[in-house]
C-alpha cells in the first residue's frame, strides 16, 4: 500500500517492479492487480464526514504503461479516468509497470498493487 497527495495538474508516477518467482499465468505473464482510492482519513463521501471537516472525494485519473516514455502521450496499457476509485488488472511479462496517476483538484489516495 502506498499513500500518496496528489497537486492539481501534477502528475504522480510510480514503478511498480514485478516481484519474479511468483506464480505465473498461462502465457508465461504476471496478472496485477491495481487498485486505487480515496485515502479515508482525509476524504468523504457523505455527508456525516463534511461536516467533520474532511475533503469530499475527487475524481483523478489513473494511466499503466510498460516505461515510463509512454506515460506522457501513449500507448497505455490501461485507463481509468475520472473516476474517484480505480480498479485496474493486467497481465505482463515486462519486469516493471508503470503507472501515472493526476488529478484536476488537490486530493490525497492510496495505491495497493
Amino acid at each position: 500500500r502506498y499513500e500518496m497527495n496528489l497537486a492539481a495538474g501534477v502528475d504522480r508516477v510510480i514503478e511498480v517492479i514485478v516481484p519474479r518467482g511468483g506464480p505465473m499465468n498461462d502465457a508465461g505473464e504476471w496478472n496485477l492487480l491495481i487498485e486505487s482510492s480515496p485515502n479515508t482519513q482525509f476524504h468523504a463521501s457523505d455527508t456525516l464526514g463534511l461536516r467533520k471537516g474532511l475533503l469530499p472525494m475527487q475524481p483523478y485519473d489513473l494511466s499503466v504503461a510498460d516505461s515510463s516514455q509512454q506515460l506522457s502521450n501513449g500507448p497505455y496499457r490501461a485507463q481509468s479516468l475520472e473516476n474517484t476509485s480505480h480498479r485496474i488488472r493486467i497481465s505482463t511479462d515486462s519486469p516493471s509497470t508503470f503507472l501515472c496517476l493526476s488529478a484536476k483538484r488537490p486530493c490525497h489516495v492510496d495505491v495497493c498493487c
